[in-house]
């Protein structure tokens, strides 16, 4: 946990034996007002259980392909080799 930043949490194959045979790992992200996650450079589909954040997904050249708003209940999906950030929105 980071003071005011928030809690991340992870579960590899080394945890859950399954998640390993599939080449899968799954985070917990809890973000505090107004945190920044990332950048992060791996593949990735989130869904947001609460709240409402800012995802913006760049390419390797720099150039922004998607800034928008999530919201609870929405699902997005980040493809390999393009960097994102996820800042959650302050209430």
């Amino acid at each position: 946990m980071l003071k005011n930043g928030g809690v991340l949490s992870s579960v590899t194959g080394k945890n859950i034996v399954l998640l390993g045979e599939v080449g899968l790992s799954a985070n917990c992200v809890v973000l505090e007002g107004g945190a920044v996650l990332g950048p992060i450079f791996t593949v990735q589909l989130s869904y947001v259980t609460k709240g409402s954040g800012r995802v913006v997904i760049v390419e390797l050249s720099s150039k922004v392909v998607l800034d928008t708003k999530v919201e609870e209940g929405e699902l997005f999906f980040v493809p390999k080799f393009f960097p994102f950030i996820v800042e959650e929105e302050l209430s």
